[in-house]
């Protein structure tokens, strides 16, 4: 059910049995609860039974950054779709991908569509700025890695992702395998999350397949 805010996970008998609608309060009974949001919105959902996970939800530190995107009027090499600048130079933004040259469904007209990656820390001072002049900054950093493209650029967008890709302090693996041995033995919920294996998609998925199993084994309803 889209936009139906959650306040907390609602226990019973030591199990999440439901949850608790921001709203009117009501809660809503469940088999079995896949929690699959941000860290920092996963902490505020955890009641007083999942203090620990709570804490660890809070501790976990995610890196935001903005993102330009440049729609290009042709296509660029169909054999390369990872563009990377020489690290020696310091730029704020890094590489580049050509999204066309990864996953051509996303590009049906064939033209190339590159978006720019920047690199902490310097992302945390690139968010308080307007669209402007991120999108030229990336355009003048992109040329050192791309040279000439900012002549072919059709379009540009700008996509703000709040929570990016999250930080492994030293330490940090630990403590998230040792929540991931916990969450076994909690009844009633399962967690889906890319921070539980690189930051990426695909351990987003993998841990989505995980709870999906727990689901189905259980015999629960979702």
């Amino acid at each position: 059910e889209y936009e139906a805010p959650v306040r907390r996970l609602v226990t019973e008998k030591g199990r999440v049995a439901g949850v608790q609608m921001e709203g009117d309060g009501s809660v809503r009974g469940a088999g079995h609860v896949i929690v699959a949001v941000a860290p920092s919105a996963a902490a505020l959902l955890m009641p007083e039974e999942l203090e620990e996970q709570r804490r660890f939800f809070d501790s976990v530190i995610y890196s935001p950054f903005p993102m330009p995107v440049f729609f290009l009027d042709r296509p660029l090499s169909g054999e390369v779709w990872s563009y990377f600048g020489d690290p020696k130079m310091k730029r704020t933004f890094q590489f580049a991908l050509d999204e066309h040259s990864k996953v051509p469904e996303m590009s049906p007209s064939g033209k190339a569509v590159l978006t720019a990656w920047s690199g902490h820390p310097m992302t945390l001072d690139l968010m308080d700025l307007p669209d402007d002049e991120i999108i030229d900054k990336a355009r003048e950093d992109l040329e050192f890695i791309v040279p000439g493209f900012s002549d072919w650029i059709e379009e540009t967008a700008m996509v703000r992702h709040s929570f990016g890709i999250a930080r492994y302090p030293v330490g940090a693996y630990r403590r998230v395998l040792d929540f991931l041995e916990q969450a076994k033995r909690l009844e009633g919920v399962s967690f889906v999350s890319d921070l539980f294996g690189g930051c990426y998609m695909e351990a987003a998925m993998g841990t989505a397949a995980d709870a999906v199993r727990r689901v189905c084994g259980w015999g629960g309803t979702a």
